[in-house]
């Protein structure tokens, strides 16, 4: 077992805490987007909207949020 972490690049504890975080994390924003925010966006933020335009603004927010959960990172990670 210790042969095969140490070739994934996790034979480190604090990597491997990392990689578990970084794996639930993914799976927590993954969730997120595909069950939990488009039916909280549909009955609060568009409601009274055409279907058209509730779906157009659900991409763009869906766009905007991934965007800077991707960005976020690169700007505050040590150099």
């Amino acid at each position: 077992m210790t042969r095969l972490l140490r070739h994934l690049g996790l034979d480190r504890r604090e990597l491997r805490a990392w990689a578990m975080y970084d794996w639930a994390n993914s799976a927590f924003q993954s969730t997120v987007i595909t069950a939990i925010f488009p039916p909280f966006f549909a009955s609060y933020a568009a409601a009274g909207l055409p279907a058209v335009e509730a779906t157009s603004r659900f991409a763009w927010a869906t766009t905007c949020a991934v965007a800077v959960t991707a960005a976020r990172p690169a700007s505050s990670s040590p150099s």
